[in-house]
């Protein structure tokens, strides 16, 4: 609606007084203010751009999991007989690195955290429930509101199985550590144990006294994506959510699970560059220009 003059042809049968009438075209629409609001909305996809950059850089940290575990297999005699006979049984030549490499490649397939492992579609379907809770009321979706949502984009992005229990886990943790907006604080605490206990019986069905090496490892890597993701949705940088995750990683490993030190000296430095980049502003195309 724009400005205008109302011009009154038949004066005799005008009922309503012109000067009554409202001219105020800049506010003739604020029925809508209520239904949109431009700013919210720019924050909410703000935050779960935020989020989907957050899980895309744990999911790194995640695949280095599968880097480690692909790496043991190729000094494991075990795991180089089967790999050397999965290739005598493909009737081609192959060389002695070409066993290691078949080794390697089934340690990283066996370890889920490798592309298109279990854990890491359990960690693509975790992030993007969270980023659609961004914006939205956290008090409801820890009471179960958001439930029925979380629980579809889960099925359609995750196949059944240990990948969408693992996604379930995930979430619930992220969830819980946004509990009193403690989630930078990163799992500190009682929340640690909560948190780590929480998956390992979602996971495996068991306290975490009883967990194997492995699966403690597996453990570690998915409290570090919950205290992310928790970081994402209470933050207001990228840095903020990396913080909360590798605070949650490394109170978990040095606490909860007594895990080797490499483990957390690795995910520091991963934490120290990833803060480092977003405060400089460097983004993987921009650095690569700078090596290439």
């Amino acid at each position: 609606m724009s400005a205008g003059n109302i011009t009154i042809r038949d004066t005799q049968s005008q009922k309503q007084d012109v000067a009554d009438l409202n001219r105020d075209a800049a506010h003739a629409n604020q029925t809508l203010s209520p239904i949109f609001d431009r700013e919210k909305e720019q924050q909410r996809l703000q935050q779960a751009q935020l989020i989907g950059e957050i899980g895309n850089q744990v999911a790194d940290i995640a695949r280095t999991e599968g880097q480690i575990a692909g790496e043991k297999a190729k000094r494991d005699p075990a795991a180089l007989n089967q790999a050397r006979a999965e290739l005598e049984a493909a009737g081609k030549p192959f060389t002695e690195q070409d066993v290691a490499q078949r080794a390697y490649n089934n340690g990283m397939a066996a370890s889920g955290f490798g592309t298109g492992g279990k854990y890491q579609q359990a960690i693509q379907a975790a992030t993007a429930a969270v980023q659609g809770l961004a914006g939205g009321n956290l008090s409801a979706a820890l009471a179960g509101g958001a439930a029925p949502y979380i629980a579809e984009i889960i099925k359609q992005t995750t196949p059944d199985g240990a990948g969408r229990v693992a996604a379930h886990a995930v979430v619930n943790a992220a969830l819980s550590l946004t509990q009193g907006k403690n989630a930078l604080a990163g799992a500190a605490g009682a929340a640690t144990g909560e948190v780590v206990g929480m998956i390992a019986t979602q996971m495996y069905g068991k306290p975490v006294s009883e967990l194997s090496e492995t699966e403690k490892q597996t453990v570690s890597t998915l409290a570090t994506v919950a205290a992310g993701l928790a970081g994402g949705l209470v933050g207001d940088s990228g840095a903020s959510a990396v913080a909360g995750a590798q605070s949650g990683k490394t109170t978990v490993e040095n606490n909860a699970l007594s895990l080797p030190s490499g483990m957390v000296s690795y995910g520091q430095a991963v934490a120290s560059w990833n803060q480092y980049a977003d405060a400089n502003n460097l983004t993987p195309e921009t650095e690569a220009g700078r090596t290439g």
